[in-house]
């Protein structure tokens, strides 16, 4: 775990090295990645300077690597210690085993053991205290600090200052002060006044709130580019503003800026709000109280595939390719740049399919003509969002969509980063209706099968709930789950084999998802230019393994929209390993209830053959068991039967004497 902003004050434990910086003998040689960086390590600090290009996208990279020192105390828990300044504001770093910040730990013959990463967070311009906790293998004998990172990158002016480097053993687990998760939300500015609007003369509204007291004498506000500071009126924390010209019909703007009482100078959010009139004839989405999708009303659960484009395959059609998919089990399509065309959407609403469509800054292409189109069901506000946004951006793109479509949701993509103590999603859980976890763990050229590609799946679910439960605000949130079916770039070297795909998938619906998505449909392969997209038109096998499971899961929609019932307890392992490679139950199992049915999602989530036992506790001689031409007794409720690795089974099981769901 991680506390951020501790005090510069002694921490518990026991001492085992500390202001390591100050000793140049203990650190290897620094790697800076196209010596576009400058290095600096003196007085017990090091330091790193962007040096290159001023503006624009660069990149850079950095690393200082520790020689293994001896581990001089013992103890289950360690607290490693550091100051941090910046500019700009780090908000997470990234890097692979080069560039990156860790606790490694050695068992007594050198060997490495354990790598514990650590992502570098900090305020603007302004030292503050970094402290990483957590827990020493049992068998480590030496240790190592790495710092450094690949992501962000840092360009003319930038820089990065780390000191006082500390490593203490702790006797038992630190108390609930040293363990608090660090607090990053920046001030939340809402516009709480109505928008669509019609009135010329209607007040603007917005309301300012913040964890800690803010400064009200620095509040800024400007509209449309004309500072009205000296207009609006404050009550409370709602700031309010009568326009002294009727507003124009169409998209407006204010920007309002504070002191930001966490990462210091001014904070700054950007509000549209639009004179008009909402869309017409469009489907009306919400979600249920459980996360499941409402369109118009009914209960919709997504099957879609990623980046839709024209190709060899669909002979550069849309209205081919689209029709394939509607035909392969799909109901909702994505595609980048052509996914806001009218071709594409005409396309997809011809045969009954839904989009998520990107849309980041509305303006006038998102007014007049996307938000009336009927297709799309979600706007999408962000690919790999915490590498390249802050939640405040999210909020801005969030609010500006809703103040001109009040009618569909918004949704986010991102890996879900569960290595960490704070994922990638916790910081953006507020900030969109939905969320699309990239589940890509079949990566290398390692021979198949993955052996924790499942478990791995079952992770990102299980922390992705996590995080929405956590989340404070209660509001229900979608999760659509995005499983890795392609090859390509430099990291994934082979598809999923049909059995990891199909584990994957049935995993992440065991685990909680409302919907399910696939990356990718597959086209450009130009590996010169970086362009290696092998998706799921690559070849005809590839392509009957998608649409078939597609169709399998599509059939069992009426299923998984219902509420979830009270489960079963865990199954019972007759033969073969409990847990799976990380730890969780190496049979998932989800149970849901439809039309006098009922529906066991079962997944062995190992590479071990298993036999298990489940207590159902549900009347009938037997179980169908899907897509297999078989069926399996029930005695007293309970079903017995064996799971190859990587096995998915789903029972059908009629409840006699039961109607409705």
């Amino acid at each position: 775990m991680r506390v951020d902003d501790a005090p510069d004050a002694p921490l518990p434990g026991v001492v085992v090295r500390t202001d390591m910086f100050a000793d140049a003998t203990i650190w290897k040689k620094p790697g800076i990645y196209r010596n576009a960086l400058v290095f600096t390590q003196a007085c017990g600090r090091v330091s790193v300077v962007g040096k290159v290009v001023a503006s624009g996208t660069y990149d850079t990279a950095w690393g200082l690597a520790m020689k293994p020192q001896p581990l001089t105390a013992k103890g289950p828990w360690y607290a490693l210690s550091f100051g941090i300044a910046s500019k700009p504001r780090l908000h997470k770093t990234r890097g692979g085993p080069t560039y990156s910040t860790a606790v490694v730990w050695y068992d007594a013959a050198g060997k490495e053991i354990a790598r514990e990463p650590i992502s570098l967070r900090s305020r603007l311009d302004e030292r503050r205290r970094a402290v990483h906790l957590g827990r020493i293998p049992e068998a480590a004998a030496r240790f190592a600090v790495n710092v450094g990172f690949d992501w962000p990158n840092l360009l003319k002016g930038d820089s990065v200052t780390l000191d006082s480097l500390d490593l203490r053993v702790l006797a038992q687990e630190p108390g609930a002060e040293w363990v608090k998760m660090p607090d990053f939300e920046a001030p939340r500015v809402r516009l709480v006044s109505a928008s669509p609007f019609t009135d010329p003369a209607a007040e603007l509204r917005v309301s300012v709130t913040a964890r800690r007291p803010l400064d009200w004498s620095t509040l800024r506000v400007s509209v449309d580019g004309s500072d009205v500071t000296a207009k609006v009126r404050r009550d409370g924390n709602v700031v309010a503003y009568t326009p002294s010209a009727p507003w124009t019909p169409g998209l407006h703007r204010a920007d309002v800026k504070i002191a930001d009482p966490e990462a210091g100078g001014m904070f700054l959010a950007k509000k549209t709000f639009f004179r008009g009139e909402p869309p017409q004839g469009v489907p009306h989405v919400t979600l249920r109280d459980d996360g499941v999708t409402l369109v118009d009303g009914k209960p919709f659960f997504p099957v879609g595939i990623y980046g839709v484009m024209k190709r060899e395959y669909n002979g550069f059609d849309f209205d081919r390719g689209l029709r394939e998919l509607a035909a392969g089990g799909f109901n909702l399509v994505h595609s980048y740049t052509a996914g806001r065309t009218k071709e594409f959407l005409d396309a997809a609403h011809k045969y009954g399919l839904k989009t998520w469509t990107a849309e980041y800054s509305p303006g006038k292409e998102f007014v007049e003509t996307l938000r009336h189109h009927p297709a799309p069901i979600a706007w999408y506000v962000g690919d790999d969002t915490a590498m390249h946004f802050t939640p405040s951006d999210i909020y801005d793109r969030v609010d500006a969509i809703k103040a001109i479509d009040p009618y569909r949701i918004t949704v986010q993509a991102d890996g879900m980063g569960s290595t960490e103590p704070v994922t990638n999603y916790r910081p953006f859980v507020k900030t969109t209706d939905g969320f699309l976890p990239e589940i890509y763990p079949v990566r290398g050229t390692n021979a198949p099968p993955d052996p924790q590609c499942v478990a791995k799946t079952i992770r990102d679910m299980e922390r992705l709930r996590q995080d929405v439960a956590e989340s404070g605000d209660g509001a229900p949130r979608t999760a659509w789950a995005i499983i890795q079916y392609f090859r390509g770039w430099t990291a994934w070297k082979r598809f999923p084999t049909r059995d990891e795909l199909y584990a994957m998938s049935f995993a992440a619906l065991a685990h909680g998802a409302h919907g399910i998505t696939w990356y990718t449909y597959g086209g450009t392969v130009e590996p010169e230019k970086g362009k290696d997209n092998h998706g799921i038109t690559d070849t005809p096998e590839i392509w009957c393994n998608m649409t078939n499971l597609a169709t399998r899961i599509r059939s069992l929609s009426p299923a998984l929209l219902e509420r979830t019932p009270p489960q079963p307890p865990p199954a019972k392992i007759l033969k073969g390993p409990a847990a799976d490679a990380l730890g969780y139950p190496s049979i998932s199992l989800l149970v849901k209830r439809h039309a006098g049915f009922a529906y066991v999602i079962t997944v062995n989530g190992t590479l071990e053959d298993i036999t298990a036992e489940l207590d159902l506790g549900m009347p009938g001689p037997e179980a169908e068991v899907l897509w297999e031409n078989r069926r399996v007794p029930l005695a007293g409720g309970r079903l017995k039967d064996a799971f190859a690795p990587y096995a998915v089974h789903v029972y059908r099981i009629e409840l006699k004497g039961a109607s409705g769901s």
